[in-house]
């Protein structure tokens, strides 16, 4: 009676209400999250530590278990209420913080990064890519690609070079370390016909004239022209 008379809201509309309230709430810590996930990017601090399961405390632990967490735990204490809600009331299954959700966050903080930098690449339209192959402490051999390009900006010009990605690889021939970098440039989106130089080490399968990725990739585009990497021929 009291809705039809307009002395009362909906119960459909008090619900969808409360539900956006809900929504905005958890967007906000999200937010928050998303925000140290990319702070402790940028410092170069590893998320997870020794220990990294259990729902986290508010309190200062007596050991240091994991930077994401100490950090969240920093922002309640400088007065986070919306975050220090979540952490007391989140159910187990969506407190957003788990191993899961943390590189799910980072994948996706990956493709947003990458795709900011395909765009300047696009501005500037030539570039030169480098690579190089190293093995990690599990004895995967990881292949590391970067660009280097021209940024324009309101400032200027400036020369920049920007790490894409890395992939782990088993085979170290030129063929198959060629074949690596050139999807590498399709999958970003790239135009490979815009490349104009090489940048890679000593190796015989990187800068061979025969089989190497250099002569490889100069036999698609002939003007990507190869040089070695100076910080390599310094160590020599």
């Amino acid at each position: 009676m009291r809705v039809t008379k307009g002395q009362q809201k909906d119960v459909h509309l008090l619900l969808q209400k409360r539900s956006n309230e809900e929504v905005q709430r958890n967007r906000k810590v999200l937010t928050t999250i998303i925000e140290t996930i990319v702070f402790c990017g940028r410092q170069e601090l590893p998320l997870r530590g020794h220990r990294d399961s259990g729902k986290l405390s508010l309190t200062e632990p007596n050991y240091n278990d994991r930077n994401l967490g100490a950090l969240l735990q920093y922002r309640i204490r400088g007065g986070d209420v919306n975050l220090q809600d979540h952490i007391i009331n989140a159910n187990a299954n969506a407190t957003y913080i788990s191993s899961d959700i943390q590189n799910d966050l980072i994948s996706i903080i990956s493709s947003h990064v990458q795709s900011l930098i395909v765009k300047k690449i696009e501005k500037s339209k030539f570039c030169s890519v480098l690579a190089d192959e190293t093995t990690d402490i599990s004895r995967i051999e990881q292949f590391s690609r970067c660009i280097r390009y021209v940024d324009k900006d309101k400032d200027g010009m400036k020369l920049r070079e920007d790490y894409l990605t890395f992939v782990p690889v088993h085979d170290l021939a030129g063929a198959a370390l060629a074949g690596t970098l050139k999807e590498a440039l399709v999958s970003l989106g790239l135009n490979r016909n815009n490349l104009r130089g090489q940048v890679y080490d000593g190796a015989s399968a990187m800068r061979s004239s025969f089989r190497g990725v250099q002569s490889i990739i100069r036999e698609e585009y002939p003007r990507a022209i190869y040089t070695h990497c100076a910080s390599h021929c310094l160590n020599l």
